[in-house]
């Protein structure tokens, strides 16, 4: 239901569980599972309450949650179970205090997260889980440090995060998961460069983020996913070559993201293409740019944006 944004009726179905598992709770105090449940309910509420802006009652719940979990992991302080049903609540925590403004308590309770983590990994490595726990945890503390302009933390942090996941893939090669977020996270590097006016920065970040997709996308042929994130590389270096008016490489990169889609698995080729308007607009946009440079980038600009439309056409077609 919150998935598909019902929250109202999210949080009355939450709410009759929680008058459940409270029940059980108190009529069985030595059961450690209904507790957890508990705890769980709490926290799944608190994150519909946390959507629907009921700021005072999501803090309740939040709160009620990690007290019981902090008990499970006094009794059970070898649990990582435990540990990692707390960091979801800590890090719903940081949900809830960046909806308000208080970055300051937002970003105690994401490194928490990460101390907890970053010395769970380090105590069993084998446990997968824990580096993606860590990991992400590093991309909320990076968003909260943008958040207050402290770009140059965020680097550091973003880059943290590349180094989590880059083990990761390492490790455990097989774990096509690891090297997905190891290109999101040169992603979101990429993205802060490019907000920040850094453009070659950001443009190589973005390019270590299309070589790790394209490579899963190859792996993988038929996954809609990966290839997505392909075609919106190639998008973000559009952006990137046009903020400085590097025209002939804005068209570079699109006759690829044409190529691609045209070549891409038959299954995932429809949804794909449906992306090219967006990448259309921005070649467009070039032709603005190049009006004062060269009449030959016009004619090139002309033809790419009329192979966009032949393979909208192509795709069109029974």
């Amino acid at each position: 239901l919150q998935r598909s944004h019902q929250l109202e009726q999210a949080e009355q179905e939450l709410l009759i569980a929680k008058e459940l598992v409270t029940v059980l709770a108190e009529q069985n105090p030595s059961n450690q599972e209904f507790r957890a449940s508990m705890a769980g309910t709490c926290g799944d509420l608190a994150s519909v309450l946390i959507d629907r802006r009921k700021h005072d009652q999501a803090e309740q719940e939040l709160t009620h949650a990690l007290t019981l979990y902090q008990t499970l992991i006094t009794e059970n302080p070898t649990s990582d179970e435990y540990f990692s049903r707390k960091s979801k609540i800590l890090i719903d925590f940081s949900r809830l205090y960046r909806q308000l403004g208080r970055f300051s308590d937002a970003e105690l309770h994401v490194q928490e997260v990460i101390d907890d983590f970053d010395r769970l990994s380090k105590d069993s490595p084998e446990v997968r889980g824990h580096r993606v726990t860590l990991g992400h945890a590093l991309w909320e503390l990076a968003e909260i440090c943008q958040r207050t302009r402290r770009e140059d933390l965020a680097k550091q942090t973003y880059r943290r995060s590349l180094e989590v996941f880059d083990a990761a893939a390492q490790d455990f090669p097989e774990w096509q998961y690891a090297r997905l977020e190891f290109g999101h996270a040169h992603w979101l590097l990429g993205n802060l460069f490019f907000h920040a006016a850094r453009i070659d920065e950001a443009q190589d970040s973005f390019l270590e983020s299309l070589q790790i997709n394209n490579q899963l996308s190859t792996d993988f042929p038929d996954n809609l996913d990966y290839a997505l994130r392909v075609v919106h590389r190639y998008r973000d270096l559009i952006r990137c070559t046009l903020k400085q008016d590097q025209i002939e490489q804005a068209i570079e990169f699109g006759e690829k993201a044409v190529e691609f889609c045209r070549q891409a698995h038959v299954t995932i080729r429809p949804a794909l293409i449906k992306e090219l308007p967006s990448l259309q607009m921005l070649i467009a946009r070039a032709g603005l740019v190049a009006k004062p440079h060269a009449s030959s980038w016009q004619q090139k600009l002309s033809q790419l944006i009329g192979e966009f439309r032949k393979l909208e056409t192509e795709n069109a077609q029974p």
